[in-house]
């Protein structure tokens, strides 16, 4: 990951720090005035000395021991557990709170007591128990939001985005990321709000969304350019090639990582460097450079090994493993490498790539490595091992799940445990605001004896109002009833339309002859995405309204199964209105499928190829209108509109539906139509325009 929880500019701390300094050589004295300022200046130099910071702590802890003072005492624990999360010794850190945290209980200071969860759970993040993390941040929320304390709210926000990011929860991670972003672009905090555009970037590449990745990676590197944060510029210049890379451009993705290279070579930033220089080899590799591809992964070794970093270290093994394994004897040779030694180099450094991984209990990368070593046993020939490798490959596969189970387990408990604590909290408030009602019904009651006769004359008159009343509200009440089931009777007709059994027997077909012709490649690639596509489907049919950009995932996943099991029949493009912000905007889930799978299975059914399906989608003042168009036959005359829909398609019928539905819920005129055009068919289709905020 490589942005970090606070992005910090040298040269302001350092000059913070002499300020600080010159403020305590004022005070002749060791008093409670001088420890207040020193617990500052040690909080300061966790940013520039940590080690410096953890020393002058002990000198705090012991004065403020002296002067008896509780707050200053836990302050000056805080601020030595602060500087040993810099160093990375987390359990001393840990020990520190735990003395911090009573003190802070006992004398009732909330602000203290919110700082310390923040930073528990920052601790827990950096020993990668994600879910303890959460729990903590959690912790910290309540007590932020009860300070009303926004710009700790921000920061806890991030790390909330950070710990879901751990545990691969990119929708709770976004989330997060998007409440702390509006509260730095309310305060105008350029660094802070660079960082966080970084850290959307990542939840984006995330969720597989790479133009919404490339987007924040440049929005961060515009800010932090404006603001003249190297680290950030640098980081920023690698999330662009991420994004480039994820996006099949290699040679793009490379300029960005030189570019970030660069500045971090500069400033000595190692860690950055580190990342940054395995990124670039492994991009030389897919370009088949092998010389570069090896040059930049030996430096990124060296550089990981040095910082103890073994989460990466194990990724540059694997890949270092791939290059000599696709390179051409001739590069082997040039290494005075003994071609027929090829394997037993690949697996050396597969190996250790593996050792590494079980080492620090990562469960994911094990399961990939021994994949990888199966297919280089598959190579040499030696079948025997190759299965055995395959099968310790599955048994982990098993464990990264049933963690990911238990995981989800545990997320729901804590859920559960905080919205009960909520439960309790807003039951103290309810019952405060009853108590005030009852007081002031009281009042009122002394007030109303005066007038008592004109009470008595209209309650016959009240009570014909609440029998008419109890008559409309039942007739409300059925018809309510009724529109959910029609709502729900339509969602489940749009979901079993959806799952198109004719579009399924024809993938399952696919994948058998890809099988059939050793096309393992492609093969496995369809069935990949065919079961992502199944499980968006599935995932998205829970939700009445999902985000637009998620629906255009699932619509392209759709489409890039369709070329593929076609052979490339047609293409298609997709074309958003640049003042839609995708993220935001919110569409009944599976609404364009059936115009595109009719484009597909009518439209060029006569066709043998250059097929074409574009998709704009646009915002038409308080609507939202989606066009698709393909260069198919046509339709008769005959068929078009309404009765296209009713006799030409399911789907289009309960699309057809569930558009009625929402006129008749929304009080909106969203329509339908379908039409020929010069060159094959037109159909629009219109909403309501509606957002999540």
């Amino acid at each position: 990951m490589l942005f970090v929880l606070v992005a910090s500019v040298a040269t302001a701390q350092q000059n913070t720090i002499d300020s600080l300094r010159t403020e305590l050589n004022k005070h002749s004295i060791r008093d409670t005035g001088w420890l207040s300022i020193a617990n500052k200046l040690s909080f300061a130099y966790r940013s520039i000395d940590p080690l410096k910071g953890v020393a002058l702590a002990d000198t705090n802890i012991a004065l403020a021991h002296k002067l008896n003072d509780s707050s200053l005492l836990a302050g000056a624990y805080l601020v030595k557990a602060g500087n040993y999360i810099i160093i990375g010794m987390y359990d001393s850190a840990l020990y520190l709170y735990n003395n911090a945290l009573p003190i802070y209980q006992r004398i009732k200071n909330l602000n203290g007591l919110g700082s310390v969860e923040a930073d528990l759970g920052i601790i827990y993040f950096y020993k990668s128990d994600y879910l303890k993390s959460i729990y903590h941040q959690k912790e910290a929320d309540i007590i932020f939001k009860y300070l009303h304390d926004d710009l700790k709210l921000a920061l806890n926000y991030t790390n909330f985005g950070l710990s879901y990011e751990g545990i691969s929860d990119f929708n709770n991670a976004l989330q997060y990321h998007l409440k702390a972003m509006r509260i730095y672009q309310k305060y105008n905090i350029p660094v802070s709000l660079a960082s966080t555009y970084g850290n959307l970037s990542e939840v984006y590449r995330g969720l597989n969304n790479y133009t919404q990745a490339l987007e924040y990676a440049q929005k961060s590197l515009d800010i932090s350019k404006q603001a003249g944060n190297s680290l950030i510029i640098s980081d920023s210049y690698a999330l662009i090639g991420q994004a480039y890379f994820y996006m099949n451009q290699p040679q793009k993705a490379i300029d960005n990582f030189l570019q970030g290279l660069a500045i971090a070579a500069k400033y000595d930033f190692k860690n950055a460097q580190s990342v940054i220089l395995q990124l670039t080899g492994s991009c030389y590799n897919v370009l088949k450079d092998h010389d570069s591809a090896l040059y930049y992964l030996d430096k990124s070794i060296d550089l990981l090994t040095m910082l103890g970093d073994e989460v990466n270290l194990s990724a540059s093994y694997d890949e270092l493993a791939k290059v000599y394994l696709d390179c051409p004897e001739s590069f082997l040779k040039k290494q005075s490498i003994n071609p027929s030694n090829r394997y037993a180099l690949v697996l050396k450094y597969q190996y250790k790539s593996l050792a590494i991984a079980k080492e620090i209990g990562a469960l994911e990368k094990e399961e990939n490595v021994w994949s990888d070593i199966s297919n280089t046993y598959k190579k040499q020939g030696n079948y025997t091992k190759a299965y055995g490798a395959l099968q310790q490959s599955i048994i982990f596969k098993d464990s990264v799940l049933n963690d990911s189970k238990k995981q989800q387990a545990t997320r729901l408990e804590m859920q559960y445990q905080f919205d009960t604590q909520e439960d309790s909290v807003k039951a103290v408030n309810d019952k405060k605001q009853l108590m005030a009602a009852a007081k002031i019904k009281q009042q009122q009651t002394i007030r109303n004896a005066v007038i008592a006769g004109a009470i008595i004359l209209s309650v016959s008159g009240f009570f014909v109002f609440i029998a008419y009343k109890k008559r409309m509200d039942s007739r409300a009440k059925q018809h309510d009833a009724e529109m959910q089931m029609q709502v729900i009777d339509t969602e489940m007709k749009a979901l079993r339309a959806q799952m198109n059994p004719h579009f399924i027997f024809n993938s399952l077909n696919s994948i058998n002859d890809y099988i059939y012709r050793n096309d393992a490649a492609t093969a496995t690639t369809f069935t990949t995405r065919f079961a992502s596509l199944m499980r968006r489907i599935l995932e998205n049919s829970e939700h009445k309204k999902i985000q637009l950009d998620n629906e255009l995932e699932t619509v392209e996943l759709y489409l890039q199964l369709e070329t593929l099991r076609l052979q490339r029949k047609f293409s298609y493009e997709i074309i958003i209105d640049e003042n839609i912000d995708k993220s935001n905007t919110l569409i009944p889930p599976s609404l364009l499928q059936p115009f595109l799978e009719n484009s597909i299975l009518h439209g060029f059914a006569g066709k043998q190829a250059d097929g074409k399906i574009i998709l704009q989608i646009q915002q038409e003042e308080d609507m939202l209108k989606c066009s698709i168009r393909d260069n198919g036959s046509g339709i008769k005359p005959s068929t078009v509109n309404n009765s296209l829909i009713e006799k030409k398609s399911m789907g289009l019928s309960i699309t057809k539906s569930r558009i009625d539905i929402i006129n008749r819920l929304r009080q909106s005129n969203g329509t339908i139509e379908i039409k020929n055009i010069e060159d094959g068919t037109l159909a629009e289709i219109t909403i309501p325009f509606e957002t999540k905020f």
